[in-house]
């Protein structure tokens, strides 16, 4: 009868990364995440964690570019833009926070934590109405077949008080692109 010698499998990365994280080993976890990244950048998830990591650990500035990063690589992530928009608000940053947290909503008008971050900033549930009815009439106004890039016409709005006029802003990601 063969025997045979059962190896344990080897933890991944990303494993090593997560346990760490859990763990709330905040700068290991960074550096696991960090080396997942090198090997494949194309993974806004990834990205998205090592932000948070990157956060936790006192790193805003590089926190910030990891979560623009996951923007850069999946324009319809409303998480990233909402974690954009904490790493920015922690910034002292309060108008670009509230610039990211419209494109979180913009992406995900149904994402309960954007709500409350522009409750935070005035945003009553009349604005937000109104927000969902622009979004729902400029997605279906789009040409058949022509990707939203920009996640609806709120997108291109800048942070404005509720009730004013909001004039144009760049997305929560734009300017960066993939490395």
């Amino acid at each position: 009868m063969p025997r045979f010698a059962w190896k344990r499998a080897k933890p991944s990365i990303i494993t090593l990364a997560d346990q760490a994280r859990d763990a709330r080993q905040w700068e290991l976890a960074a550096r696991h995440y960090e080396t997942a990244l090198s090997r494949n950048p194309q993974r806004p998830p990834i990205w998205i964690q090592y932000g948070h990591v990157l956060k936790e650990s006192g790193r805003l500035a590089e926190a910030e570019e990891a979560y623009r990063t996951a923007i850069a690589y999946d324009r319809r992530t409303a998480d990233a833009c909402l974690h954009l928009g904490h790493v920015l608000k922690l910034q002292g940053r309060q108008e670009e926070a509230q610039v990211a947290y419209l494109q979180a909503f913009a992406r995900d008008p149904s994402y309960d934590s954007v709500s409350l971050e522009l409750a935070r900033f005035g945003w009553s549930e009349a604005h937000f109405s109104e927000l969902k009815g622009m979004l729902h009439s400029d997605r279906t106004s789009t040409p058949q077949g022509q990707e939203h890039k920009r996640g609806g016409r709120a997108a291109g709005h800048r942070a404005h008080s509720p009730g004013q006029p909001a004039t144009d802003a760049s997305p929560c990601g734009e300017s960066r692109s993939p490395p």
